[in-house]
Formats: C-alpha cells, sequence, structure tokens
C-alpha cells in the first residue's frame, strides 16, 4: 500500500469516528479545541474556535446545564482579562445569544458570577479600564432584558444586584462609559424595581461602594425624579454614604465620590440630612478629617436646599484641613467653604470669609496663603453683585491687615 494509499485510509478512520460519536461526545470535543484556543491573543484562532463552538451549540440537540455554565464563565473570564477587538466581543456576545435561548437560567447565573468574581474593587480604576468593560455591561443588560419568566429574575435578584453594581462600579470610571451605561439600564430599571426594592439593603451590607454605585446609576437614569421609588433609595443611600465617603478606612476612590454625589439631590432635609446625614458629616470631620473631607464636599455640593442653620459649624471642623499641608485635602477643604457659600445667606457667608481671612493671616507656608487667597476669590465670586457692597467693609478691612507677602 502507498503512503498516499495509508493516508486516505486513516482520514477515513479519522471520518468514521467523528461520525460515530454521540451529540454529547461531540460537543465535548468541541469545546475540548475551544478551551485550547478561548485564551489565544490571535483574533483569528479564537475566532474561528467561538465560530466552530456557536454551530455546535445550535446544531445539538441539548446542552447540559453544567457545559452552559463552563462555555459562559471561559468566554466571559477570558473577555473581561484579554480581549480587546471588536470582533472579539461580537464573538463573545453571539456565543452568549445562542446558549441563553438554549438554558437561559444556567447563562444568566453563570454570567451574574462571572462578572462578579471577574471585576473587584479597585481604587485606581482608570478610563480606559472602564471603557474596555462596556461589552460586558451590554451583555448583562441584554440578558436581563430578554428574560421571558419574571420568577427567574426574582430567584436571582441578589445576584443581579450585584452583578449591576458591579458593572456600575466599573462604568463610573468614565464619562462616556457612565452615559452609556446609563441609557442602557435605563431600558430594564423597571422591570427590575421590585428587585432594587427588596435586594439592595442587603447587597449594601457586604459589598456598600458597588451598592452606591448602582443607586447613583437609579438617580442618573432619564426621568429619575418622577420615580416614586427615591424616597425609599434616599434611606439606603445615607446609610452607604456614612459607610463608604465620610467614614471609610482609607480614602474613598475620587470617581465615586464625584458619581455618588450627584444622588445627593434627592436626600430630603428631613429626616435624611438633618437627622442622619448630618451628624456623621461632623463626626467625620472630626475623626478623620483627611479622609471624610472629600465626600463631605460633594454632599455639600449637590444638596438642593439651605444650609445657613449648620454652615457655621461644618465650617468650623475644617479648619484644619484649610491649611493642610496635602494640596489635595486643602483644596477639598476650599470646595467645602465655597459649596456652604452657594447655599447661605450674606451673615453666614460674612462668617465664612472671615474663617478664610483668618486662615490665611496665620499661614506661613506660601502655597498655603496662595489657595486660601484663590478659595476667598471663588467664594466672593459666588456672591450676587448687589451683596457684594455688604460685604465690602469687611473685605477691605481683613485685606488692608495682610502683610506684603
Amino acid at each position: 500500500m502507498t503512503e498516499e494509499e495509508m493516508k486516505n485510509v486513516e482520514n477515513d478512520e479519522k471520518m468514521e469516528k467523528k461520525e460515530s460519536l454521540s451529540e454529547e461526545d461531540a460537543l465535548k470535543e468541541e469545546i475540548r479545541r475551544f478551551t485550547g484556543c478561548v485564551a489565544d491573543p490571535s483574533l483569528r484562532a479564537h475566532g474561528m474556535a467561538y465560530t466552530s463552538l456557536s454551530k455546535m451549540c445550535e446544531r445539538v440537540g441539548e446542552i447540559p446545564a453544567a457545559f452552559v455554565k463552563g462555555l459562559v464563565k471561559m468566554s466571559v473570564s477570558n473577555s473581561i482579562r484579554l480581549y480587546g477587538q471588536p470582533k472579539s466581543f461580537q464573538h463573545v456576545a453571539h456565543l452568549l445569544e445562542i446558549l441563553s435561548k438554549r438554558d437561559y437560567e444556567s447563562t444568566l447565573k453563570s454570567l451574574l458570577s462571572t462578572i462578579q468574581s471577574s471585576l473587584p474593587l479597585i481604587s485606581n480604576l482608570t478610563e480606559s479600564k472602564s471603557l474596555a468593560q462596556i461589552p460586558t455591561t451590554k451583555w448583562l443588560i441584554s440578558l436581563l432584558k430578554s428574560a421571558e419568566n419574571p420568577k427567574i429574575l426574582a430567584e436571582n435578584g441578589l445576584e443581579i444586584v450585584g452583578a449591576l453594581g458591579t458593572c456600575a462600579y466599573w462604568m463610573a470610571g468614565s464619562d462616556k462609559a457612565w452615559r452609556i451605561f446609563c441609557r442602557k439600564f435605563s431600558r430594564i430599571q423597571t422591570i427590575l424595581e421590585p428587585i432594587f426594592e427588596s435586594k439592595i439593603a442587603e447587597f449594601a451590607k457586604n459589598q456598600p461602594e458597588k451598592a452606591l454605585a448602582l443607586i447613583s446609576a437609579i438617580g442618573d437614569v432619564k426621568n429619575a425624579e418622577k420615580s416614586q421609588k427615591m424616597g425609599f433609595l434616599a434611606e439606603i443611600f445615607t446609610e452607604i454614604a456614612t459607610k463608604s465617603l465620610l467614614m471609610p478606612k482609607l480614602r474613598p476612590p475620587q470617581f465615586l465620590v464625584d458619581r455618588s454625589s450627584k444622588f445627593v439631590k434627592f436626600i430630603r432635609e428631613k429626616p435624611d440630612f438633618s437627622e442622619n446625614l448630618l451628624p456623621n458629616i461632623k463626626k467625620a470631620l472630626l475623626r478623620s478629617p483627611e479622609v471624610s473631607i472629600f465626600g463631605v464636599k460633594g454632599i455639600l455640593e449637590n444638596l438642593g436646599f439651605p444650609l445657613d442653620s449648620c454652615a457655621p459649624e461644618v465650617l468650623k471642623s475644617t479648619v484644619s484641613a484649610l491649611t493642610n499641608a496635602d494640596a489635595e485635602i486643602r483644596e477639598a477643604a476650599i470646595g467645602v467653604a465655597v459649596a456652604l457659600t452657594r447655599k447661605s445667606g450674606i451673615p453666614v457667608i460674612q462668617k465664612i470669609l472671615m474663617t478664610l481671612f483668618d486662615q490665611f493671616g496665620a499661614a506661613k507656608v506660601p502655597e498655603v496663603r496662595i489657595s486660601l487667597m484663590e478659595g476667598i476669590g471663588r467664594v466672593a465670586g459666588v456672591i450676587e453683585v448687589e451683596e457684594k457692597d455688604k460685604l465690602a467693609d469687611e473685605v477691605l478691612a481683613k485685606t488692608a491687615k495682610a502683610d506684603k507677602e
């Protein structure tokens, strides 16, 4: 027998073996090949593996739940870690769509758990990292939107809140990613409201930062002001903000402070602020002003009611931070003074200016004195033109006493 004839016989044997495989064995063989290629950085290599596997999944009669969960975990986790090409994300999306049609519940459960395990909390979240996870967010929202049985969503309520909170946290690092997330999220918010109402508080106990990001996204959705659920969420927000923004062990990530502070507009003066949040602000500024000052600034900037009654006391608690050697802490403290100015009347504004001038006069470091003078200018810029004359004498008297430095 010639060498060519021997090759033909071998090929025939392989074909016969492949044809004799059961559907499950054929699927196992395809998954084995997929496992070897899914982490390949080459778009062509893993692209072919996705295409072949997708066709196999469409063709077989039944896919065991364990196989579905494994395939979702492999494809999504590798996408989060390795992929960067739009075509790669399209392959993953197509596979998830096929698997969800065959076994929606297993696909959903695996996707929810994979997102939470693959995207941990990170304090140095950059814009590029946020933008890279937009496809992951789209897959989750698309899958939730396609649910035909509300019972499945209810049974996985805590995991849904966890995955959405994880995505919200990661989207918070980029303005573009945040806008896309909020726009997509608005399409499923209504159907998930019962889940949010029953599960967010429970989720916040172990993952306050992610819960804070999710609540912020709910508040950023169009027409959120008209929702009857904002009062309920404001109560939860007050508790989480105290833990994550005012009294954390370490300084909270600035991107989280910026996003979550926008929800403060839904805070009611009573009882949310005056009875709950304000006492915690005072306590936090006394305990660790270097950590809490950033959260305090974000909260005060976004409140929607006057602060004349509490402004002097809050300002007094920030005095030490006004001359802090750290420029970021110093600027945040001056930002608190400016925020209080915007929400106070002339008598309080006068006290704010007097405090800033007192600190300016006592400061010895040139950088600190410059920051304080710039802060005085920012406060003055907030005051209405007709009110400036009332404060002119006080300002002139103070500046006249300032030394030549």
